[in-house]
């Protein structure tokens, strides 16, 4: 379940309490219940779905496409306005027959909302965007990266790219990403901005390299 995210948080309670699942965005913040009068923002979060093309293959004792299968009547049953698929949406090397069987796989999804997919270090950016020539939400400028933003009444949502190189663990945000979330922050200052990441926000080797960088951004906007 969703955790209350307080107008200011720390790294270190954010990172522990963050988890995945349906969170629903509130007129006055981020919660798992809304007032029957609240507005509310209905968000399925999906990631590492890691799908092959091959539907009968298995990975450590798990089947990704059963999986996927398994809970695509909880997301449409849970009826997001919105779905996230935060990267690593395809298997190892994000090949092309990946991304086809993902955007068969995404019907049912499809028919009830939206979908935004960022990009996780398993994804490649060239094969995905042959398959998906659009996805949900506003695809920003910024060179060799998928930025997508979406808008709604109550928050704004950033889906950056981390993906540094493809089936290797590191990540990074890079200078020009960086120089466009510090330029259009200070320009969405008018509701709650929710960011996403597919990497973790560590110092270990597989996380987001420059992170602290990007603490340095966020930190000054509350």
């Amino acid at each position: 379940m969703p955790s209350l995210i307080q107008t200011s948080v720390s790294r270190r309670a954010f990172l522990k309490t963050a988890g995945a699942g349906v969170a629903i965005l509130a007129a006055g913040g981020i919660s798992s219940v809304g007032a029957a009068d609240e507005k509310i923002f209905r968000v399925a979060l999906l990631s590492d779905t890691h799908l092959p093309a091959d539907k009968e293959e298995a990975y450590r004792g798990f089947k990704p496409v059963e999986n996927f299968k398994k809970i695509t009547p909880e997301v449409v049953e849970s009826k997001p306005e919105l779905i996230i698929l935060n990267g690593d949406a395809a298997r190892l090397e994000g090949k092309v027959a990946d991304y086809e069987a993902l955007q068969e796989l995404l019907k049912p999804m499809l028919d009830t909302a939206p979908v935004c997919i960022g990009m996780g270090n398993h994804d490649d950016r060239a094969n995905f965007l042959t398959v998906f020539k659009a996805v949900a939400g506003e695809k920003q400028k910024i060179a060799n990266k998928h930025v997508l933003v979406i808008e709604h009444e109550l928050a704004r949502i950033a889906v950056l790219d981390s993906l540094l190189y493809t089936n290797k663990v590191a990540g990074m945000l890079g200078k020009a990403q960086r120089t466009w979330l510090a330029n259009w922050l200070p320009t969405v200052k008018d509701r709650p901005v929710i960011i996403f990441v597919h990497h973790t926000l560590g110092d270990e080797e597989g996380d987001v390299a420059d992170v602290e960088r990007l603490f340095a951004l966020l930190e000054p906007h509350p």
